[in-house]
C-alpha cells in the first residue's frame, strides 16, 4: 500500500511538472508574438520598447504630411490628445490615407524617436454610402438646415 501511494504521488508531481512546463513554453511562445498597442503619448513614456514590434494608433497631424514620389518615402507625424510622434514609411499609402484621419501603424521605434512603419493601415467610418447616395443625403441636409433657418 506504501508503494501505491509512492507511485501514486510522483505520477501527481509528474503530471504537474509537465502541466507547468507547457503552460510556461506557450506564455514564452505568445511574448515572442505578441505586439503591443499603443497611442503616441504612451509609446513616449515606454522607451524600453524601443527595437520591438509595436502597433500604434492616432491622427495624422494636419500639415505633417511629406511624401516623396521618385522613392515613395513618406514622412508625417501621429497625434493622439498630448503627444505627437515622427513616422516614416516607405511604399504606397492606402487610398483613404489622409492628413485628419485615424490610422493604425505597425512598425519599430527607432533610438532617434522616429518610428519605422512596416503596415499603414486607414481608420474609415464605417458607414458606406455610394456616391449618388451621398448626393442625395447631402442635398436633404441642405435643404433641412434652409428651412430650419426661415
Amino acid at each position: 500500500m506504501h508503494s501505491k501511494k509512492k507511485q501514486r504521488l510522483v505520477f501527481i508531481l509528474l503530471t504537474l511538472l509537465s502541466v507547468s512546463a507547457g503552460i510556461g513554453l506557450l506564455l514564452w511562445a505568445l511574448e515572442e508574438n505578441m505586439m503591443y498597442f499603443l497611442t503616441p503619448s504612451e509609446l513616449l513614456t515606454k522607451p524600453n520598447l524601443s527595437g520591438k514590434a509595436i502597433r500604434i494608433g492616432g491622427l495624422v497631424e494636419e500639415g505633417s504630411l511629406k511624401i516623396d514620389p521618385k522613392s515613395l518615402m513618406v514622412n508625417f507625424y501621429v497625434k493622439d490628445e498630448t503627444a505627437r510622434l515622427k513616422v516614416q514609411y516607405q511604399g504606397v499609402l492606402p487610398t483613404l490615407f489622409r492628413e485628419k484621419q485615424g490610422v493604425v501603424i505597425e512598425g519599430i521605434l527607432l533610438g532617434n524617436g522616429t518610428f519605422k512603419a512596416h503596415l499603414l493601415l486607414a481608420k474609415h467610418d464605417e458607414t458606406y454610402r455610394p456616391p449618388e447616395k451621398k448626393k442625395s443625403v447631402e442635398k436633404t441636409q441642405l435643404l433641412k438646415s434652409l428651412k430650419n433657418e426661415s
